[in-house]
Parts: structure tokens; C-alpha cells; sequence
């Protein structure tokens, strides 16, 4: 099968790329022909067709993109035309998009459309029926009944969604607000890819059709042949993006409530607030390769997001390493980690709760060991890379894909 992967970024800027790259990987290894087409971002991995890619612009208000960044977030012609490009050479059976809205905009669907491509597109998060992509009224509050309606989204511009800015939520819910308006995602996209059955429904309330949705959850490989054991695992780890949304400054002081030592792994805009926080190890960005070395000899990973996350890999990773998940019970994470079975959850925004819970495990072995061994049994049974490419390939077929 040949399949073009359409995303805004060429390189791992996050977890969606993780997702993105590590399927195209083991596509290939199956002997499917895989390629990419993105924006040309300096830090892009190599490309077969990064020749023809279109141009990457900062965007949003202030920026060095200027007012053609802007144009493009509506519809970009320089990648659509990118996108005819590609597809009148590679020739694929089915065009799978992922980050696609603002920098490559719906333009690379109608491309793909135009030459009878079947689309699938996968929703990594809420950008399909959020502004602020992350369903936080305000930036601040969970969103959920959520408050924009399905086409005009001026509640996100009145609550200032976007980074606290009338400007940059004004630009935000405009964009998406054409982009329902024109049903572009409704008319460009065969099937919707959704990793948890919350973001699923969370689409089917912004008023996609549920019969072109599929839920196909994230997929993981265990790490190494066993896990290490619970005596010789110390500290409580975080790692991701240092942002409100993530709970960050929660997961700090229920820690130092809990008197445990909290390693933090990420980046972001609170990075500089939090070197200067007591109580802690801020490692800064890891490759994933650090991140598990750390997760690996952790008691428990540490996910006290307030907002709502989707599929969050932070959660699988540790599970297939053997580790303890206490989690936020938000989004899509009991559907990952049933509570007291493979970690366990608390409310979101109760810092005794969480440090109630760093306290059990950090005095508890045999605990640790027991929710580590069926965090791991999970990850294995039903969170697998290989089921996760399975059902991936089964949406390829359903679209119209060659077996």
C-alpha cells in the first residue's frame, strides 16, 4: 500500500510527531511505501519530497509570517498546490493527514479530494471544534459541555481562549469558524481517526457525523523484558509540556506536600517559573530515550493535567515500562488506566488527592509492584503497537485502500 502522511511539522515537535513518525516506521517495516509531505521547517527530518514542500510561516498575531501567514491559515494555495504536486508523483492509495489546520490549512484535503485520494484524518486533539485546540474556556477552565456552538465560535474570542489574547483568540475562532462555516473537514476528511472515545464524542457534540468516526487507540512497545523493581525505584517523574493545562505547579506541590522528590522532564512557558521551584529535579528537554530511563526507575509517573487530555503517550509509556500511573481522571485517561488496577486517578485540581496518592506509593512496594505488573499486562494486551497498526490499516481498507 502507499500511503502519503500530510503534517504541519517534519520533525518530532511534540507527541503527535512521536505518534506520526513511529506508525510511518512501522508501516515501513510491514513493506508499505510511506512518505511525507509538511512545511519546510528547518529542523525537518529528511524527505523525499521535502523539494516541493510549501513554505513554513510563523503565524498568529505579531508574528514574523505577516499577513500571508494569516491568509494561509484560511486556505494555504502554496500547499495545496504542494499537495497536487506530491500526489501527481506518488500516486498514494490513501492520504492520511494529522496537524494540518493554520500552517497547511483544509487547502491540502480539497487537493487530495480533487484527485479522488481516499482521506483519513486522525484528531490528536480538539482543533476540529476548539480554537484553543485544548477545550480551556478562557485558557483556565475545563471546557466541557463545551462552549462555542458548531459553526461561529465568538465565545473563544468573548473568553479570550487563546494565550489570554483577544487578538490571538479573535484570529483563532475566525479561522474556525470559516473552516465549519465551509464544512471543510466535514467535506475534505473520509474518516476521522479519534485515539480515545472521549475525543470521539467530543466531535460528535461539535456536530461531525459519528458514522465517520473510528476509534483507534495510540499503540506502544513494552520496554526491555522486565521491569525494574519496586525497592529500587525512587523518585516521581512528569514529563511534558510545562503549561497550565498540564497541572505542572499541582503536580509540584502535592509532591512537597507528600514530602517525595518529583523529577520534571519538558519545556514550555513555565519553564522559567519552575527553575527556580524547591523540592525538585527540572531536567529540561529529554530526548525520549532519557524520558525513559527516568520513567523506568520512577514509583509512580505523575499526569495531573487539568485540561482534558486526549490519548496522552505519557500514560502508555509508563504503563509499558512497568510503572505506576497517577493520573487525573479527565478526558481520555480512564479509558488507558483503570483506577486502583494500573495506577491510580484523582480528581483534576486536587492537590491532596494527588498527594495522597504520591504518599500511598511512595511507602508502598508491594503496591507499586501490583499496579506496575498490570500497567505493564495492559499496555501489552490493549494498547499494542502492532493492534494500534492493525486498526490503522483496517481504516486505510474501510476509505477505499487496497489490502
Amino acid at each position: 500500500m502507499k500511503i502519503l502522511v500530510v503534517n504541519k511539522f517534519g520533525f518530532v515537535r511534540g507527541g503527535l510527531e512521536r505518534v506520526m513518525f513511529e506508525d510511518i516506521r512501522k508501516l515501513r517495516d510491514l513493506g508499505h511505501e510511506v512518505e511525507l509531505l509538511a512545511t519546510a521547517h528547518p529542523e525537518n527530518l529528511p524527505a523525499r519530497f521535502a523539494e516541493w514542500f510549501p513554505p513554513y510561516h510563523e503565524i498568529g498575531v505579531g508574528s514574523a509570517g505577516g499577513a500571508s501567514a494569516v491568509r494561509d491559515m484560511f486556505f494555504n494555495r502554496d500547499a495545496a498546490a504542494a499537495m497536487t504536486t506530491v500526489l501527481t508523483e506518488f500516486q498514494p492509495d490513501v492520504a492520511h493527514f494529522h496537524g494540518i489546520h493554520r500552517h497547511l490549512s483544509p487547502s491540502v484535503l480539497f487537493a487530495a479530494r480533487a484527485q479522488g485520494v481516499p482521506t483519513v484524518l486522525t484528531a490528536h486533539d480538539f482543533f476540529c471544534v476548539c480554537p484553543a485546540n485544548i477545550l480551556l474556556r478562557g485558557g483556565s477552565v475545563p471546557c466541557h459541555p463545551r462552549s462555542c456552538g458548531n459553526r461561529l465560535y465568538g465565545a473563544a474570542i468573548t473568553n479570550r481562549c487563546v494565550q489570554h489574547s483577544f487578538a490571538r483568540s479573535a484570529l483563532a475562532g475566525l479561522e474556525l469558524s470559516y473552516q465549519r462555516i465551509r464544512r471543510s473537514y466535514e467535506r475534505g476528511v473520509d474518516r476521522f481517526i479519534a485515539p480515545s472515545s472521549f475525543l470521539a464524542d467530543v466531535l460528535v457534540e461539535g456536530g461531525f457525523d459519528g458514522k465517520q468516526v473510528t476509534v483507534v487507540p495510540n499503540g506502544v512497545e513494552p520496554v526491555g523484558t522486565a521491569t525494574v523493581p519496586a525497592p529500587r525505584r525512587s523518585a516521581f517523574l512528569f514529563a511534558g509540556r510545562l503549561s497550565a493545562e498540564k497541572g505542572v505547579a499541582h503536580g509540584i506541590e502535592a509532591a512537597r506536600r507528600a514530602g517525595v522528590e518529583l523529577d520534571v522532564a519538558g519545556d514550555g512557558p513555565l519553564a522559567g517559573e519552575l527553575a527556580a521551584a524547591d523540592g525538585i529535579r527540572l531536567h529540561g528537554h529529554l530526548e525520549p530515550a532519557g524520558v525513559s530511563a527516568l520513567c523506568a526507575r520512577a514509583r509512580a509517573m505523575v499526569v495531573p493535567s487539568i485540561g482534558y487530555e486526549n490519548a496522552p503517550m505519557t500514560v502508555l509509556e509508563a504503563m509499558a515500562a512497568g510503572t505506576p500511573v497517577i493520573a487525573s481522571a479527565v478526558g481520555g485517561i480512564p479509558e488507558q488506566i483503570e483506577n486502583g488496577v494500573h495506577g491510580l486517578l484523582v480528581p483534576p485540581g486536587d492537590v491532596d488527592a494527588l498527594s495522597t496518592a504520591m504518599r500511598r506509593l511512595a511507602t508502598d512496594d508491594a503496591l507499586v509492584a501490583r499496579l506496575g505488573a498490570a500497567a505493564r499486562e495492559r499496555a501489552e494486551r490493549a494498547f499494542s503497537a502492532a493492534r494500534h497498526i492493525e486498526r490503522l490499516l483496517d481504516v486505510y481498507r474501510t476509505v477505499g485502500a487496497p489490502s
